[in-house]
């Protein structure tokens, strides 16, 4: 398996900071509204293991929940002033501009173009394609050992062609992941931190290869030309990466990723 740095797998884009005009400082923001009532609402995922998953009613637990929580925390909200509400890939930014939340923390993808619907933070995860195999899979080393079989594909990724691998179509991540388990297919393409937060669902079944594929960055969601939002968000994840806290949270939400890898700088 090959190992590579944190900062190949799961790293925050550079953070770099300017200060904002008087313009900006005095333009209208969720912040007025959140620094009188001390309360936020935010969008978040509520199954992906290791990053955010519903673990109750209204409870929420992953490497997303613990970003989220910071991130309130240097706005002023304390942990029991947050409101989490689910959100899909396909709702996450209606659920945005509907004003349903404040803030959407959904392993969103960083928008390659300005999107005039929302507002992006400087990313704060990057995910690396990679292969999940089963943990008593001693033959597959190396990623030309993948060429000609069949993996199931997780939503929202596609087997690139120098794998040479056989995508073999499934309809949930549940069934791909049976089907891997009764051997139907020899692995699961998709991220690096969403395989691994299965794979530590499920200890000893399975294990990542470590492809160190294609990367692919994420972003916090904020309302539209929110800039006062968005630098008070940019400066929350500066502060997190500079005090180590984000990777404390990485080593305990995602293990398999950052056991034998140093943190990010910023």
């Amino acid at each position: 398996m090959t190992h590579r740095p944190l900062a190949g797998i799961v790293a925050v884009a550079a953070l770099t900071f300017a200060l904002s005009s008087c313009s900006k400082a005095n333009s209208p923001s969720f912040l007025d509204t959140i620094d009188k009532n001390k309360k936020v609402t935010i969008g978040v995922l509520p199954d992906q293991p290791g990053l955010s998953q519903r673990v109750g009613e209204k409870t929420y637990a992953g490497f997303d929940i613990d970003v989220a929580t910071q991130i309130a925390k240097q706005l002023g909200v304390p942990a029991t002033g947050i409101t989490f509400v689910p959100v899909t890939g396909r709702d996450r930014v209606a659920t945005l501009t509907s004003g349903k939340a404040q803030l959407v923390i959904a392993a969103s993808p960083a928008p390659a173009e300005k999107n005039s619907a929302i507002t992006a933070s400087n990313p704060y995860l990057t995910m690396h394609d990679d292969v999940m195999l089963l943990s008593k899979d001693k033959k597959t080393k190396q990623k030309s050992n993948v060429a000609g079989k069949k993996l199931c594909v997780l939503p929202g990724s596609a087997i690139p062609a120098d794998l040479k691998a056989k995508p073999a179509p499934t309809k949930s991540i549940s069934e791909c992941l049976v089907a891997l388990l009764n051997g139907k297919v020899a692995g699961a393409f998709g991220k690096d931190a969403v395989l691994a937060g299965y794979a530590q669902q499920n200890p000893g079944r399975f294990k990542l290869l470590g492809l160190n594929g294609t990367a692919t960055s994420y972003s916090i969601y904020l309302p539209a030309k929110d800039a006062r939002a968005k630098q008070k968000v940019d400066s929350a994840l500066q502060k997190m990466v500079q005090d180590g806290t984000w990777k404390r949270m990485v080593t305990t939400r995602l293990p398999m990723l950052s056991n034998t890898r140093t943190a990010a700088k910023p």
